[in-house]
């Protein structure tokens, strides 16, 4: 009797499609965008967890919240592994100071690059956060939507990290952002910035 393997119901990782972590031509960032590239595949499974999960029910929400982690862990990995490659390369910007210096004056470094960081940090080094989600009737089908969300931060919570990206300055702007968009779009938007940031890089080595 054959055996069906639950592993070929998921997304083919194998023959995956970037949309984003393309890297350009003579990239000298190859580690840099093998990461971005897997920060890509964590996104798409996100959605397919999310899209699998029954919305009324949220039965496999622990598998969601396992892969928003995922996500967040990628993301700031994608950033140190560039930090530490171009230590290795003549740039300006090379050394963890002037690395971090840079960063903060890019217009990609903004509150959702700030706030995904900060995100991460805390489930590194403080406690988890609380992943909120938010469900609504649809009518006239009598059925339910769900949307998660990522959380809401303030004062005390980033007060337990040595250092945030995010800012208590950035708290009404972070609060709206996550109040107002899901965590796809945020996703979304979050590593298109850090493809934006690598390729910035790449015009300076």
């Amino acid at each position: 009797m054959m055996t069906t393997n639950l592993l070929d119901a998921l997304p083919d990782f194998s023959n995956f499609e970037y949309q984003v972590a393309i890297a350009p031509a003579g990239s000298q960032l190859d580690a840099s965008w093998s990461k971005l590239r897997e920060c890509e595949r964590r996104l798409e499974m996100y959605r397919w967890f999310e899209k699998q999960n029954d919305p009324a029910k949220a039965q496999h929400r622990f598998l969601i919240y396992d892969s928003v982690s995922a996500f967040l862990l990628t993301f700031e990995a994608t950033l140190q592994i560039l930090q530490s490659q171009l230590t290795n390369l003549s740039t300006t910007i090379s050394g963890k100071n002037n690395f971090g210096n840079w960063l903060c004056k890019q217009p990609q470094y903004d509150v959702i690059f700030r706030g995904l960081r900060s995100l991460r940090h805390l489930e590194a080094h403080v406690e988890p956060v609380q992943k909120p989600s938010e469900i609504k009737a649809v009518f006239p089908s009598s059925s339910v939507s769900r949307t998660y969300k990522l959380p809401r931060l303030d004062r005390v919570i980033l007060g337990k990290l040595k250092h945030s990206p995010l800012k208590n300055a950035d708290m009404g702007n972070w609060n709206n952002l996550v109040a107002n968009r899901n965590v796809t779009d945020i996703f979304t938007e979050g590593l298109q910035k850090l493809k934006e940031i690598l390729e910035a890089v790449e015009t300076l080595i």
